[in-house]
C-alpha cells in the first residue's frame, strides 16, 4: 500500500490547524462579548483570548448576583488559578505578621503577577481595565472576587470584553463581531476542589445528612469516608430529592472506609450525602469520621486530596442566639405561667441572602421581619425561623427588625411581651426553688440550621420586677430534639432557678404559727383546766380563720405541700390539745388530781419537744427525700 506523499497532506493539516485555531483567532477591531459566570469564594474564572500585536483589549466585570465584587486582570499564556489563592492567602499573612498593611501586600502581588489588572474601575464595585498587547500572542483574561481579602465575595457576574472597542468601558456595550473570549476550564478553578468534613456517629445520632449543592452536567462526584477513631464502619448513600439512591458505598458494613463516585447527565439539585454507621454483631458501631467530598476531583477518593474552599456540601448554618430578659411582669402560680418582657437575638450568614451593596447604594439593609420575609422569598431563600416551645398564646412585639449586610450574614432582634409556661413543683412550698425556661426550637431540621449560644447577648437585667423569687443567675444550653413529625432540630433553652424571698412566708404565716403553738404551750402552765379548755378551744378557732386567710394564697394542687403539712400538723396538736384538757377536767373532776399532775408534768416538755420533733421530721420527708 502506498503511503500518500507529504504534499498531498498539506492541505489537510491546514484544515485541521485552522479548525483548532478557531477559537483562539482575533476577532478584529470593534468585536464585543458578554460573558456570564458563578464564583464561589476564591474561585477565579480564565478566558483566553488572542491579540494582535498593538491591539486593546477592554474589559468591564459588574456583580449580578450575590455580594460580589469582581476584580479583572490580564496575564500571559501559562497564567493558572490555581496558584493564585495560595500566592495571595501567603502575602496576606506575611505582611500582618510583619506588621504591614495587608491590603498594600495584595496590590503589590497583583502586579507582580498580570501584566494590568483592576479592582473598582468601572464605577461602584465594577472593575473595568484595557491592555495593549506589546506583541501578537495568547493572553488570559482573569475574573475572580474578594480573593485572600478580610470580606470574602461571590456570586454570578456579568463580563464585557471587547477588541479595540473603549466604549465597553462603560459596561452598556452592544455584543458584535465573532466570539473571541473562550472559557479555560482547566486553568480556571470554577466547580472544581475537595471539601474536607469531620464529625461523629453516636447510638443516639447513628446518621447524617448533607446536602448537595447544584451541580452542572458532566460532574463527577468523588467521595471518601473513613473511620477516626471508635469502632466506626461507615455507609455511603447519594440519594435524589426523593430519597433514591443512586450510589451506595460498604452496605455491608465491614470496611472502615468507603469510597463512591457518580457523574451527572444533567444539572442535578436536590441531592443528599448521607453518611450511617453500620450495624455491629451486638450494637451498632460509633466514632469519629472524615468525609472527603471531591467535585470533578478524583484524589478525593485516594484521601490524598487537598481541601479547598470550595462549598460541595451544604453544611448546616450555625446561628447564634441569645435572649436577654428584661422583666417578668407576673408569676401566675395557680395557671403554672410566668409573663416576661425580653429581647431575642439571632446572628448567622447565609451567601444565599448577599447583595451586591452597588444596588442601593448602601453598606447593609435594615428591614422590617416582613421585609425580610418577603427579600428571603424573593430570592428563593430560607432565613432560620423559629418557634418559641413553652410560649402560652399570643406573643406581643414591641420592635422587630433585620439587619443584613453584602456578604449576606443577619442579624435578627426582637422585643417582645410573652407568656411562658412552667412545670411548677410545689412540693416544698414556700422552700421550693423553680426552675424557669425559654425555649427556642428551629423549624427546619439540623441539617439545614443549627443553633449556638450567644454568650456575649445572653443576660439578665439588674431590675427584673420580680418581688416573689430570687432571681440572681441563669443558664443556657443547645441541644437536638425530635419534634412531634419525627424530625430532628436544633434547641436552645435559657434557664434559671429562683428560690423565694422568705420574708413575707416568715412574718406572715411562720411567726403567727410559732404564736398559736406557744399560746397553745403556756396553757399547760395554768392549773384552772376550765381556763385551759376555754384558751385552747379560742386559740383552735384563730387557727381556723387564720387558714381560712391564707387559703386563697395557696396553689391548688393534687398533693401536699411543706406549707400544707405544716399547717396540718398545727392543726392537729392544736385541736389534740383542747381534747386533752377536756380529759384532764374529767379527771380532776373524778378525784384523780394527783394522776393529772404527774400527766400534766410530763406533757408540759412532751408538747414542745412533739412540735419540734415533727417538724423536723417534716423538714426532712420534704426537703432531703426528693419527695415530688
Amino acid at each position: 500500500m502506498r503511503r500518500p506523499a507529504p504534499i498531498l497532506l498539506l492541505p489537510v493539516f491546514l484544515l485541521l490547524s485552522a479548525l483548532v485555531a478557531i477559537p483562539l483567532a482575533a476577532a478584529g477591531p470593534g468585536a464585543i462579548q458578554k460573558q456570564s459566570e458563578s464564583l464561589g469564594p476564591g474561585e477565579v474564572a480564565v478566558y483566553v483570548v488572542q491579540l494582535a500585536a498593538g491591539e486593546t483589549l477592554y474589559a468591564h466585570a459588574v456583580g449580578t448576583g450575590g455580594n460580589l465584587d469582581p476584580k479583572l486582570g490580564v496575564a500571559g499564556a501559562d497564567f493558572v488559578a490555581q496558584g493564585l489563592r495560595s500566592a495571595l492567602d501567603g502575602a496576606m499573612r506575611e505582611a500582618i505578621d510583619a506588621g504591614r498593611d495587608p491590603m498594600i501586600a495584595i496590590e503589590q502581588l497583583w502586579e507582580q503577577g498580570f501584566l494590568t489588572w483592576d479592582d473598582d474601575g468601572g464605577g461602584g464595585q465594577a472593575a473595568a481595565l484595557q491592555f495593549r498587547a506589546p506583541a501578537a500572542g495568547v493572553y488570559r483574561l482573569a475574573v475572580t472576587g474578594g480573593v485572600a481579602e478580610t470580606r470574602q465575595t461571590f456570586g454570578e457576574f456579568e463580563l464585557l470584553a471587547g477588541i479595540d472597542a473603549p466604549e465597553v468601558l462603560t459596561g452598556e456595550a452592544t455584543p458584535s463581531g465573532e466570539p473571541f473570549l473562550v472559557l479555560d476550564a482547566e486553568a480556571s478553578n470554577l466547580g472544581a476542589g475537595t471539601q474536607e468534613i469531620t464529625g461523629e456517629l453516636t447510638p443516639e445520632m447513628p446518621s447524617a445528612r448533607y446536602p448537595v449543592r447544584e451541580l452542572n452536567p458532566g460532574d463527577t462526584l468523588y467521595v471518601r469516608a473513613e473511620a477516626t477513631s471508635g469502632d466506626l464502619a461507615p455507609i455511603l448513600q447519594l440519594q435524589t430529592y426523593s430519597g433514591k439512591r443512586v450510589r451506595t458505598a460498604n452496605v455491608a458494613g465491614k470496611a472502615r472506609t468507603a469510597q463512591l463516585e457518580y457523574t451527572t447527565s444533567d444539572a442535578a439539585a436536590g441531592y443528599t450525602l448521607v453518611i450511617s454507621a453500620a450495624a455491629g454483631e451486638e450494637r451498632a458501631t460509633s466514632g469519629g469520621y472524615r468525609l472527603l467530598v471531591g467535585r470533578n476531583d478524583p484524589a478525593a477518593l485516594t484521601g490524598e486530596a487537598t481541601p479547598t474552599e470550595t462549598q460541595i456540601l451544604q453544611l448546616p448554618i450555625v446561628v447564634d442566639v441569645g435572649i436577654n430578659l428584661e422583666k417578668i411582669i407576673n408569676v401566675n402560680e395557680q395557671d403554672e405561667y410566668f409573663t416576661a418582657v425580653f429581647g431575642l437575638m439571632m446572628d448567622w450568614q447565609d451567601p444565599a441572602l448577599a447583595f451586591n451593596p452597588d444596588e442601593c447604594g448602601c453598606s447593609q439593609k435594615v428591614l422590617t421581619v416582613d421585609e425580610f420575609e418577603a427579600y428571603a422569598v424573593e430570592l428563593g431563600a430560607r432565613w432560620p425561623d423559629f418557634e418559641i416551645y413553652n410560649q402560652q398564646g399570643e406573643a406581643f412585639p414591641q420592635q422587630s427588625f433585620v439587619r443584613l449586610l453584602p456578604d449576606g450574614s443577619a442579624v435578627y432582634f426582637q422585643r417582645m411581651t410573652a407568656d411562658f409556661t412552667v412545670d411548677f413543683n410545689f412540693r416544698r412550698y414556700p422552700l421550693d426553688t423553680q426552675d424557669f425556661t425559654m425555649r427556642l426550637d428551629m423549624l427546619y431540621p439540623i441539617d439545614r440550621y443549627v443553633l449556638r449560644s450567644l454568650e456575649s447577648y445572653n443576660d439578665l437585667n439588674d431590675n427584673l420586677g420580680e418581688d416573689e423569687f430570687i432571681i440572681d443567675g441563669f443558664t443556657t444550653g443547645v441541644s437536638e430534639v425530635k419534634t412531634t413529625t419525627g424530625m430532628t432540630v436544633s434547641s436552645f433553652d435559657f434557664r434559671f432557678s429562683a428560690p423565694r424571698h422568705l420574708d413575707y412566708y416568715i412574718f406572715q404565716i411562720f411567726v403567727p404559727v410559732l404564736l398559736i403553738i406557744l399560746v397553745s404551750w403556756v396553757t399547760f402552765f395554768l392549773k384552772d383546766y376550765q381556763m385551759r379548755i376555754e384558751v385552747a378551744s379560742a386559740n383552735l378557732l384563730l387557727f381556723i380563720a387564720f387558714s381560712f386567710s391564707l387559703s386563697d394564697n395557696y396553689p391548688r394542687l393534687g398533693y401536699l405541700t411543706f406549707l400544707d403539712a405544716v399547717m396540718a400538723a398545727t392543726f392537729v396538736i392544736t385541736a389534740a390539745v383542747v381534747i386533752y384538757n377536756v380529759l384532764m377536767r374529767r379527771l380532776e373532776a373524778t378525784g384523780q388530781l394527783a394522776k393529772v399532775e404527774r400527766i400534766d408534768d410530763i406533757m408540759d416538755w412532751v408538747y414542745p419537744v412533739l412540735y419540734i420533733g415533727g417538724f423536723i421530721l417534716l423538714y426532712f420527708v420534704f426537703m432531703h427525700t426528693g419527695a415530688g
